[in-house]
C-alpha cells in the first residue's frame, strides 16, 4: 500500500517552513539585527568626509586643531562678515561633534568622553589621513 497523497502536504509543509525563514530574515534586515553595522558604516563615512576638510584645514598639526574648531575675524570686520563668521562657526561645530560621535561609535577610546573634540580624538581618528611625517 502506497501512500501517495501524503508527498503534497510534506512539501506544503517544508515550502511554509521556508518561507517563514525567509520572512524573518527580511525583517531582521529591515527592523533591528543588522542595524549596529549599518550604524558604523555610517560613522565610517562621517569619519571620511570630515576628517578629509579636518587635514585641509589642520595639516594635522597640533598648532593649527583650533583652525578647525573655530573661526577668527579679521580686524575691522563688518556685520556681514561676523554673520558669516557664525554660520561658519555654527558648521564647523557641529562637523567637528559630527566626527568625535562617529569616532565613538567606531570604538576609539581616546573620543570618550563628553566635551569638544580635541586634538588627541582628532589625530587617532583621521589618522588614514595624516602623512606620517606630520605632527606627533
Amino acid at each position: 500500500m502506497t501512500m501517495k497523497g501524503s508527498a503534497l502536504p510534506v512539501e506544503t509543509i517544508v515550502i511554509v517552513i521556508l518561507s517563514i525563514i525567509v520572512l524573518g530574515a527580511v525583517l531582521m534586515f529591515f527592523f533591528g539585527s543588522f542595524t549596529p553595522a549599518t550604524e558604523e558604516l555610517k560613522a565610517r563615512q562621517t569619519i571620511v568626509s570630515v576628517c578629509g576638510e579636518y587635514i585641509a584645514r589642520t595639516q594635522c598639526e597640533q598648532s593649527r586643531h583650533l583652525d578647525f574648531t573655530s573661526v577668527s575675524l579679521p580686524p575691522g570686520a563688518d556685520s556681514e562678515d561676523i554673520t558669516k563668521a557664525s554660520e561658519t562657526q555654527a558648521q564647523l561645530s557641529e562637523k567637528a561633534q559630527n566626527l568625535k560621535a562617529a569616532c565613538q561609535r567606531t570604538g576609539i577610546v581616546e573620543c570618550s568622553g563628553s566635551g569638544s573634540l580635541d586634538f588627541s580624538c582628532a589625530r587617532i581618528c583621521c589618522a588614514a589621513f595624516c602623512p606620517p611625517s606630520a605632527e606627533e
